[in-house]
């Protein structure tokens, strides 16, 4: 018998929408995952961005199961509300009216640097969904960590985001070298935008020189002014991947060798695909994954004096690299917990 589930995301028009690709891709992997383990799955797509009331959880309650995540959803202000604190905008009283089996899956505590949540709203929100969830996952340790100091009960456990295994790994010898400057929130992300893009700047031309074929990666519609100053400046291809479905942005994600990244599915999916990445950090989610894979030295600090020598070395660095443990590592632990989920089914 199909099962049915309801699905919460931040995208539930992932597969028409123009949004954020990397949210897109992470809705897609969470689906294929589960139904790789559990069979073809009916699911409904509730976004999580809205207020919920009593008739969203009857609807809810209909399912055989309930899934959120993946995705960066413990932030204060995507979807600022007093309900939740978070991007799900449900009250602690309407999770506790939830009867069916919650599965919080492979989230991010997405913070950036300095700031601050509600924690009047949140706090007591979190501790609801710690206590009626079947299974808690967040997608890096130090999320994890932070979580479960949160909650009063050590509940949540290490999921990687499955967006990083929707594909093969498979490496090639391609010239091309993508660029992702992130450009909403640039106050939180970059100490002087403007000296990261003149950086960046002569990074590109320099691979140029070198012979690679750099080309500007954006996730979203948002990151448009980076592409702008490096275009004021000199030719350079432009690919917009919010205009892509999921398979076309894993197939040009493919096609590269080499890729410079500040968005945390812009690091996370090409390390997953093969793509040797160089993690721009500028925000802390990046350095909390390199941490978990054990790859740390691929991260640069975008605000650091030496960025961009850093820039210029780290490819060079990055050919004798080997990225397949850390693919390795990251699908034990995904298949572990689809065991532990399927468990719960089982039963």
């Amino acid at each position: 018998v199909q099962m049915r589930a309801c699905h919460i995301t931040a995208t539930p028009e992932w597969r028409t929408g123009q949004g954020n690709w990397g949210d897109k891709a992470l809705v897609y992997a969470t689906q294929k995952v589960f139904e790789e383990s559990l069979g073809g799955i009916e699911w409904l797509e509730m976004d999580a961005r809205r207020i919920y009331d009593e008739f969203d959880i009857a609807i809810i309650n209909k399912y055989d199961f309930l899934i959120i995540g993946g995705g960066g959803l413990i932030l204060p202000d995507t979807f600022e509300n007093e309900v939740s604190g978070w991007q799900w905008g449900i009250s602690k009283e309407l999770i506790e009216m939830i009867d069916v089996p919650i599965i919080v899956y492979g989230i991010g505590w997405n913070l950036f640097e300095g700031q601050k949540n509600n924690d009047l709203v949140l706090r007591p929100n979190l501790e609801a969904l710690a206590d009626k969830a079947s299974f808690i996952s967040l997608r890096h340790s130090e999320d994890v960590n932070i979580f479960n100091e949160y909650v009063s009960n050590v509940v949540a456990c290490l999921n990687y985001c499955p967006s990083i295994v929707m594909d093969d790994f498979n490496e090639n010898r391609s010239k091309l070298v993508g660029i992702n400057v992130a450009c909403d929130r640039m106050d939180h992300r970059y100490n002087d935008h403007e000296a990261v893009f003149e950086s960046l700047l002569e990074v590109i031309d320099d691979l140029d020189y070198r012979g690679y074929e750099p080309i500007i990666v954006n996730h979203m519609p948002i990151d448009a002014p980076f592409g702008e100053f490096i275009q004021s400046r000199r030719t350079i291809d432009i690919a917009d991947m919010s205009r892509m479905s999921v398979g076309e942005g894993i197939s040009f994600y493919k096609s590269l060798g080499f890729m410079y990244a500040t968005r945390g599915h812009a690091q996370m999916i090409p390390i997953g695909l093969g793509v040797k990445c160089a993690s721009l950090v500028s925000h802390p989610k990046l350095s909390r994954f390199l941490h978990d894979i054990d790859m740390t030295d691929t991260g640069i600090d975008v605000n650091s004096l030496s960025f961009t020598a850093d820039c210029k070395y780290m490819l060079g660095y990055l050919k004798n690299r080997d990225f397949l443990p850390a693919r390795k590592l990251i699908e034990r632990n995904i298949k572990h917990n689809m065991e532990m989920i399927k468990g719960l089914f089982d039963a």
